[in-house]
């Protein structure tokens, strides 16, 4: 019966003279019990499980086309391995796909703070230095260019090509629905863009009040420039 099959895959490792309507029972069976399922296969038989689960690998070299017409994935060179390979390499893609996101996503969620909370504090507690000078900028538009395309730019392309972790393979597969940005990473951006704010103003603001807004800017911009670097660090460990 179908309650006896959905019990017996998960004990069972072979099943053998299995028609086509027994691979998609099998396969709907496990998908029911919960487990995301692959199904390999090259002949016209297996079209109908290669159709119905998860994801579908065909042989290239010797499937048919049926087969490879059914499937998600044509494996060329008709090796198990290179399932293994693929899921590792996707794992990679999608790690460092995260990092960037995370890493361009905090960095201008701090600059943007910076700059506008700057400003309020700024005609706030020296008003006599924001009002009266048109030029009296927390960070002037060249510093906000360097920044953005030298110190943000390039770190975030490197990031991109990150090489894959090698504990990628033992971490537990993730869910089909996790989203590229989730809580965890939600929360590191608007963590790293809140610290980068609140230190980045503390340096700004004391470099104004003991010597002035030049000094002030120039310490601003190298505080930027440096925590950058560490920050690529921080959002590279979890991975």
């Amino acid at each position: 019966s179908a309650e006896e099959l959905a019990e017996a895959v998960e004990s069972v490792d072979v099943f053998a003279r299995v028609s086509p309507e027994h691979k998609v029972a099998i396969l709907s069976a496990l998908q029911g019990n919960g487990h995301t399922v692959a199904m390999t296969g090259d002949g016209v038989n297996d079209a109908p499980a290669l159709r119905s689960a998860d994801v579908g690998v065909a042989m290239g070299q010797r499937g048919t086309d049926v087969a490879r017409a059914a499937s998600d994935m044509v494996l060329l060179d008709d090796n198990f391995t290179t399932i293994r390979d693929a899921v590792e390499a996707g794992r990679g893609v999608f790690d460092n796909l995260r990092k960037f996101v995370n890493y361009l996503l905090s960095a201008n969620a701090g600059e943007v703070a910076v700059v506008f909370l700057g400003v309020l504090v700024g005609a706030a507690l020296f008003p006599e230095t924001f009002a009266g000078q048109p030029e009296a900028l927390i960070l002037t538009p060249v510093m906000l260019l360097w920044i953005n395309l030298v110190t943000d730019g390039l770190p975030a392309l490197a990031l991109g090509a990150d090489p894959t972790a090698p504990d990628v393979m033992e971490r537990p597969p993730r869910g089909r629905d996790e989203p590229v940005i989730g809580r965890r990473m939600t929360a590191s951006i608007l963590g790293i863009g809140a610290i980068m704010a609140v230190t980045g103003l503390a340096v700004f603001f004391y470099g104004l009040d003991q010597q002035g807004l030049l000094v002030a800017q120039t310490a601003l911009f190298t505080f930027l420039v440096a925590v950058e670097i560490v920050r690529i660090q921080v959002i590279r460990s979890r991975f």
